[in-house]
């Protein structure tokens, strides 16, 4: 709560319960924002892979295609691993 963090923060006259409430505020909606843009782009990346649209020579990936890249090596691996088991 904004008045817990008030009390472990050094006094200072420019530091308010309004003010951290309005960056904790900032965070949260952030935060928020940051977590539908890193499942969109997981689940978009995962889908492509799944297709066989792989975009692998990309020099730059964000987290969520980052993510995707691994979870589709993991599924890969293990379902080769259960084939392999079963034959």
């Amino acid at each position: 709560s904004p008045s817990a963090l008030l009390e472990q923060m050094p006094k200072h006259e420019d530091i308010t319960s309004e003010r951290i409430k309005s960056h904790l505020q900032k965070y949260r909606l952030h935060r928020q924002k940051s977590k539908k843009e890193f499942m969109s782009s997981y689940d978009r990346t995962l889908m492509k892979m799944k297709r066989g649209e792989i975009e692998s020579n990309s020099s730059s990936l964000n987290s969520g295609e980052v993510a995707a890249h691994l979870s589709f090596t993991s599924i890969q691996k293990a379902e080769l691993g259960f084939a392999t088991a079963n034959s």
